[in-house]
């Protein structure tokens, strides 16, 4: 079970890297697209259950 995990999260990764990249080279179209608008959707998430209020405060001021 654990290699299943393993698998995956390095599955997720890749995804991950090959979105950057596609972000670093257009960010308007394709996978750079996609890539930022779940960047900008899972920000706020993450924010919220963040330790810093001021990285939430900071976050919001430059979106």
């Amino acid at each position: 079970m654990e290699h299943i995990g393993t698998v995956i999260i390095y599955i997720i990764m890749i995804c991950a890297v090959l979105g950057a990249i596609g972000a670093i080279k257009d960010a308007q179209r394709g996978i750079g697209k996609e890539f930022m608008e779940g960047i900008y959707t899972i920000g706020p998430i993450f924010a919220k259950f963040s330790r810093y209020n001021g990285i939430y405060t900071v976050y919001f001021q430059i979106y």
